[in-house]
């Protein structure tokens, strides 16, 4: 067990806030090649799976106190993207994936019930996390 400064840092009460629109879900870290940390989030200025909700990293350089360096993956005045996850392949590289509603449907065939988004679109970060590449759909 860590505890610093006794606090045990596993107790979300002695955890730090991750900046956001206002909604935020899923935050993916990971530990760059810099030391940074990196951090993949969806946010968006309302509730989950409405308008404007997209996909953004940011880096913080102390351990998640603060948070810099904020890039969209996808524009807030894009479609939908949210759900991101990321990768680090062994040369440094670091890719985000995560959902895309890249032909901005809003309406699928299915249950009255469901509620449902398409497309997977994959982003490449080439730069120890700092720079946004491009896209390559697979």
């Amino acid at each position: 067990m860590y505890i610093t400064d006794g606090k045990d840092w596993r107790n979300i009460e002695n955890g730090m806030l991750i900046p956001s629109e206002q909604y935020t879900d899923q935050p993916y870290l990971l530990k760059t090649d810099d030391g940074a940390w990196l951090c993949c989030v969806t946010t968006g200025s309302s509730n989950e799976g409405n308008p404007r909700q997209h996909v953004i990293t940011m880096r913080s350089y102390d351990q998640g106190k603060t948070w810099v360096e904020h890039n969209e993956l996808e524009s807030a005045s894009s479609p939908e993207s949210a759900y991101s996850v990321l990768l680090k392949i062994p040369s440094g590289r670091i890719f985000a994936f995560y959902n895309y509603n890249e032909d901005n449907i809003r309406h699928v065939i299915a249950p009255p019930d469901a509620h449902q988004r398409v497309d997977c679109l994959a982003c490449l970060s080439r730069i120890r996390g700092t720079t946004i590449a491009g896209h390559s759909r697979h």
